[in-house]
């Protein structure tokens, strides 16, 4: 007799992701598609120069400049490109019930609301 295979099932967080501009949109998305679509990162584009994307509750404030090194994955080579690590970011994910993810590059400002669906 074969035994059956019986996945573990694993918890996902879903968030709902809004964009105002250029045209409002609303994604459902999970926590692994925020960490490698939108991470908590600074870079360097040789031409929209220092780009820096953070996360933002009501009460702090989540940037590279406010973690500790060991909290961060450099993989800056001639041009500096900096991240928070995932575990860093899945902890954030976990705690927060509404976040606006911000961009920031060449004078501009892009921010998404990220709001947690599940769990709650």
């Amino acid at each position: 007799m074969r035994g059956h295979f019986r996945p573990l099932i694993q918890t996902t967080m879903i968030f709902k992701l809004i964009r105002y501009t250029p045209q409002k949109i609303e994604i459902e998305i999970t926590e692994n598609q925020i960490i490698q679509m939108f991470p908590v990162e600074l870079t360097e584009h040789p031409n929209f120069g220092i780009i820096q994307r953070f996360w933002k509750s009501e009460n702090q404030t989540y940037s590279i400049d406010n973690f500790d090194a060991s909290q961060i994955l450099d993989l800056s080579t001639t041009k500096i490109y900096k991240r928070l690590k995932d575990d860093v970011m899945l902890d954030i994910l976990n705690k927060e019930e509404k976040l606006k993810i911000v961009l920031i590059y060449d004078n501009t400002e892009d921010v998404y609301d990220l709001i947690k669906l599940y769990p709650q």
